[in-house]
């Protein structure tokens, strides 16, 4: 009975003939479905047969056929299965050649013709279920890969509308909601490790007068111009947020309340800088127009309106704050008495009198 047919074409590369041919006819008999083809290794078509070579590709090899002939078959990357047939006498060229790229290897021995259908029958099995391995194995890394980047887009994805949910549009410093998470876990981390938490209670004194004045258009460029000043004076640990309109807050962790009241003049000088046009723009409209502005009803009396900014500081330690809130609260109570005197720094001190709340210093 005939083995089922392989459909595959086979070149049997030796330097004689008649062996090839015998090899080849033993092929095409025992194995159907296969079309083997003999062929010198001098071959002029020799690269073009190797090409057209869907199944398994047999070199018999002696001495006037040397192994460069099978590294230069599989070099050439067309032939799946290489069956190398090898004397009988000289058994060690049977390592050389699997070293050399065979996929397996007949001795030329009695009977080897009988034998050769069934191991290049074996070798093209074994060649095509390693090919179509090789297949599924590169569609399922191409499918890894494919599904990498899309959870690398979605991730990235993610992480900026987590940013978003998380920043203020105007003027990318952090929002209300990160500020609370930050807050809360420097708090923590500072009643934990025994360092001093401070914050800035930070209030633009004349974003009306501009918006009034100059327009809404310039109100907004002031606020950037004050996230500027700000985030030009921060470390890397400390942490900024816009939380109203007109207000930010600044927390530094591992800062007293004196460094804290020096890292806010300098927020203070930084801004004076940074607003000197914005300033020299809105006294050209006092001039202009005759119209003069005047600060709002926080302030003690109204006092003509000039940009400025003013700041509260409160520290954990100094003011004995039990929680975030607490800290944020004095640290309001300090900005409230800076407002008093529009431009200036004002550090919350708990006065210790008896019955009365703590006042801002």
């Amino acid at each position: 009975m005939h083995a089922e047919p392989m459909s595959a074409r086979i070149v049997v590369v030796d330097s004689d003939a008649g062996r090839a041919g015998l090899c080849a006819e033993a092929i095409s008999t025992h194995a159907p479905g296969t079309r083997a083809l003999p062929l010198a290794p001098g071959a002029a078509d020799l690269t073009d047969r190797l090409a057209e070579c869907a199944g398994a590709v047999c070199v018999c090899d002696d001495p006037a056929l040397p192994l460069e002939v099978l590294r230069g078959v599989r070099g050439a990357g067309q032939a799946g299965a290489l069956v190398a047939i090898v004397p009988a006498d000289r058994p060690g060229l049977a390592d050389e050649a699997l070293s050399a790229g065979a996929t397996d290897v007949l001795l030329r021995s009695p009977g080897y013709l009988e034998q050769l259908p069934l191991v290049v029958r074996a070798a093209v099995v074994r060649s095509h279920a390693r090919a179509g391995e090789e297949r599924r194995t590169r569609d399922i890394e191409v499918e890894v890969r494919a599904l990498r980047q899309e959870l690398d887009e979605a991730r990235s994805r993610a992480d900026r509308l987590e940013s978003l949910a998380q920043t203020d549009a105007l003027t990318g410093l952090g929002n209300r909601r990160a500020l609370e998470t930050r807050l809360s876990e420097q708090f923590s981390a500072s009643c934990r490790h025994d360092v001093d938490l401070s914050v800035l209670q930070i209030d633009l004194d004349a974003l009306k007068c501009v918006n009034d004045g100059l327009g809404h258009a310039a109100g907004d460029q002031l606020l950037c111009i004050a996230a500027k000043a700000i985030t030009a004076t921060l470390r890397k640990s400390d942490f900024a947020a816009r939380v109203g309109g007109d207000e930010f807050i600044v927390i530094l962790p591992h800062t007293d309340a004196g460094r804290a009241k020096l890292a806010a003049e300098r927020v203070l000088a930084e801004f004076a800088l940074g607003s000197a046009g914005m300033r020299a723009r809105l006294e050209e409209h006092r001039r202009r127009t005759g119209v003069i502005h005047v600060l709002g009803p926080r302030s003690a009396g109204r006092r003509e309106c000039d940009i400025s900014m003013s700041i509260g500081v409160a520290s954990r330690r100094l003011s004995a704050a039990a929680t975030p809130g607490l800290l944020l609260a004095l640290a309001d109570q300090a900005l409230y008495a800076a407002k008093q005197c529009p431009g200036s720094v004002r550090v919350h001190q708990p006065v210790q009198i008896p019955g009365s709340a703590p006042q801002a210093a």
